[in-house]
């Protein structure tokens, strides 16, 4: 069995054994106990006003009842309470009365002609006739007739349950149970405050502390219930006993849920139950204050709903960390389920659900020292745990001491053997660490930078109070991403060296600043590498232009051999043909022109381009050519070289055909030109570019096909086409349309740009 199932079954057999032994049948008539509950007559003055000589008249004696029960209970009432019972052989021995000390108790006993003489006591009085014990009044019965008739006033503001009892003078000194009950249970209950307080200060585990203030006003609570508290104050030296009673009983519940809150870790099992259990603590809190300006009643009520909302959320709680196995909730609910049978046993008798049993009447504190018993073993447990999980820390410890050391060895293995030279500087610049590295950059050892300011180290004297200000900017000015930088240095032998850095912050726990971390390389060799190549470029981009220059001047020229050949001819067709032979060469020319003059040889802006084939087409056509309407709509900068010649040639035919053939009786000749660039898709390594040529003239005939046109120019634009991997399609509604398509990128094993 589990051994938190054998405790739970060792209590139980515990409380039932302890309740029959110490509060079995109280009824020991033979050993001088005279319970006299069910001998004994009642009446309930509503009015709170009848006196003793009232009481005795025949119209009030006719209205007193009979009680058939051993402890009469009229539950909670504001009226007074008239009881009366009849004793003989009251001269034989030594009596003692022992009733419930509520607030006013009035004892009406007989002398021998008749007459009455009360003595009052109660929680509100002290009177030396009159023994307070317990919470109970002790009346000693002497010089009475042997036959008397005594009668007895209870006042009270809560619950009246009556306890009306006759002893002899000796068994009330060897048979009084309750003495010993009320013994051991403040002898437990004081051992657990001290023993969790000696825990709090052992372990600094606020829990413990919660803990034993909850225990504490709990103590006080019940014997503020059993009237045990108002023995030990004279009346004038105490507060009344209800506002004690709120108090504690505020005190208490807030205690508790802070109890509750440590010891089962509700932090980790939902985020609202610690604000439900915060603000249940603040509103119990608040009763303390509230028992000195509210009336009982409300105060009563109100804490009774505060009781009524931690009940479920304090089993909500226990059975989340029931389901999660952890061991000290065990503890935990047996004890709270023993104190919550306690406390409705106890309530149900003061309602008078049931009788004034004695498992009823001292339920809440067996119930309360029970609960005690098994939270201290529960924190006791939670030693345990606490001990072996320090003592898991400790194992994990010393590994994680053993893996940083091996994490410091290999850190410091791979800062020394970095190749890039590292360098930690504090905010004021000096030097804390540098690597071999950065010692060979500037060709000193380790001792010649530690504790140096690196300003004083690697910068000329009359650089050295700029660069100090610098360095104090970028401390003083934080930024989020690394800095980097190129600057000159001086080596320890004064060489001048170009070293490039990164460098990035050094911070504490609070984020703040503590220095910097600088990687270092000497870039001096490779300023210089990257010199001869900018220089060879430049070179090789002069010569490249030169050859543009006079491949331009070459075509340039061989469109003049043609000007001059087409003189020798008279015939237009071969005077056409040798015209558009060199606009073809022109535009050629045109391209390298525009080469020889960019600032990019491998591109060229098309844009331009594209306008100064137009103009120059159209400049050629003579009149006719200036009358058109030119639009372009172009989204593309610029094209690469061997896509710019094909595509200038196309437009170069396209206009020089339209300007020929599309604006025969058109009153206001358009020319619509567009270059569209679609840019790569995701999963697209090719850009599209559709290129469109549309006029509104005369349109084309209509059986024309240009697959089977004999037109050079046509046949020359579908070869182009073709060239370009590109689809042509002719429209021929509104005028002429013709629309190109094709694609252009890297090569296939390159990734597409983002």
């Amino acid at each position: 069995m589990f051994p938190a199932k054998r405790i739970m079954l060792i209590f139980m057999l515990l409380f039932t054994g302890f309740s029959l032994h110490c509060f079995g049948d109280s009824v020991i008539s033979e050993s001088g106990i005279y319970p006299l509950g069910d001998t004994l007559e009642y009446y309930v003055d509503e009015s709170n006003n009848l006196l003793i000589e009232d009481i005795c008249s025949p119209e009030i004696q006719s209205k007193f009842k009979k009680s058939n029960e051993e402890t009469p209970n009229f539950s909670y009432t504001a009226s007074a309470i008239w009881t009366q019972f009849t004793l003989q052989g009251l001269a034989s021995s030594s009596w003692y009365l022992e009733l419930d000390a509520y607030k006013e108790v009035q004892i009406f006993l007989p002398d021998e002609s008749g007459n009455y003489s009360s003595l009052t006591g109660g929680r509100g009085f002290q009177n030396p006739a009159i023994i307070k014990k317990l919470g109970d009044l002790l009346v000693p019965l002497r010089g009475l007739p042997d036959t008397s008739t005594i009668y007895i006033r209870y006042v009270h503001d809560d619950t009246m349950i009556l306890h009306v009892t006759l002893w002899k003078e000796a068994a009330y000194i060897t048979q009084k149970r309750e003495d010993l009950f009320y013994g051991i249970y403040c002898g437990v209950i004081l051992v657990m405050i001290v023993y969790n307080i000696l825990l709090f200060f052992i372990l600094r585990d606020t829990s413990y502390i919660y803990y034993a203030v909850y225990v504490f006003s709990m103590l006080v609570v019940q014997l503020v219930f059993s009237g045990i508290l108002t023995d030990f104050l004279p009346p004038e030296a105490h507060l009344p006993t209800d506002i004690i009673e709120t108090c504690f009983l505020g005190l208490s519940v807030a205690a508790f849920l802070f109890f509750m809150k440590r010891f089962l870790f509700t932090n980790l099992l939902h985020r609202n139950i610690n604000f439900i259990a915060n603000t249940l603590a603040t509103l119990a809190l608040l009763h303390i204050p509230l028992a000195f300006i509210a009336p009982y009643l409300i105060r009563t009520v109100s804490i009774s709903i505060v009781f009524a909302i931690v009940l479920p959320l304090n089993l909500s709680v226990i059975f989340i960390t029931l389901k999660k196995k952890y061991i000290p909730a065990i503890f935990y609910a047996i004890a709270q389920f023993s104190l919550l049978a306690g406390t409705s046993f106890f309530i149900l008798r003061n309602f008078g659900f049931i009788p004034s049993i004695a498992i009823a009447e001292f339920g809440m504190p067996m119930g309360s020292m029970i609960e005690a018993i098994l939270l201290s073993l529960g924190l006791a447990h939670r030693v345990h745990i606490l001990q072996r999980q320090k003592q898991m820390a400790q194992e994990w410890s010393i590994q994680n001491k053993k893996m940083a050391e091996k994490f410091k060895k290999d850190y410091q293995k791979l800062f020394e053997l970095n190749p890039i030279g590292i360098a930690l500087f504090d905010k004021e610049g000096k030097y804390l660490e540098v690597n071999s590295s950065y010692c060979r950059i500037y060709h000193g050892a380790r001792n010649d930078f530690i504790g140096r300011n690196y300003y004083d180290v690697v910068f000329p004297e009359h650089l050295r109070e700029k660069e100090k200000l610098r360095f104090e900017h970028l401390v003083g000015n934080p930024g989020k991403k690394v800095v980097s930088f190129e600057q000159s240095n001086i080596t320890k032998h004064g060489k001048r060296i170009a070293a490039k850095y990164f460098i990035d912050y050094t911070r504490d726990r609070d984020g703040s600043i503590t220095g910097i971390l600088a990687c270092c390389q000497n870039t001096t060799k490779l300023r210089k590498v990257l010199h001869r190549l900018k220089s060879s470029i430049n070179e090789k981009d002069i010569l490249l232009k030169e050859v543009h220059h006079r491949v331009k001047n070459n075509l340039q020229i061989m469109v003049s051999l043609f000007r001059i050949q087409s003189r020798n001819f008279t015939d237009p067709a071969i005077i056409a043909i040798f015209e558009s032979t060199a606009g073809r060469i022109r535009t050629i020319a045109n391209i390298h022109n525009r080469l020889y003059q960019a600032k990019n040889m491998a591109r060229i802006d098309f844009t331009e381009f594209i306008q100064s084939i137009v103009a120059q087409t159209l400049s050629l056509s003579g009149p006719s050519g200036s009358q058109i309407e030119t639009t372009f709509e172009i989204s593309s900068d610029s094209l690469p070289v061997d896509i710019a010649i094909p595509l200038g040639l196309i437009i170069n035919e396209l206009v020089s055909n339209t300007v020929k053939h599309a604006f025969q009786s058109i009153p206001e000749p358009q020319l619509f030109i567009s270059l569209q660039k679609n840019f790569l898709q995701e999963k697209k390594l090719k850009d599209t570019y559709i290129l469109i040529v549309r006029d509104n003239g005369i349109g084309l005939p209509e059986d024309f096909d240009i697959n089977t046109a004999e037109s050079f120019g046509m046949t020359l634009v579908e070869n182009l086409v073709d060239q370009l991997d590109g689809t042509l399609i002719l429209n021929n509604e509104k005028g002429a349309a013709f629309t190109i398509s094709f694609e252009y990128g890297r090569p296939e094993n390159q990734k597409p740009a983002k």
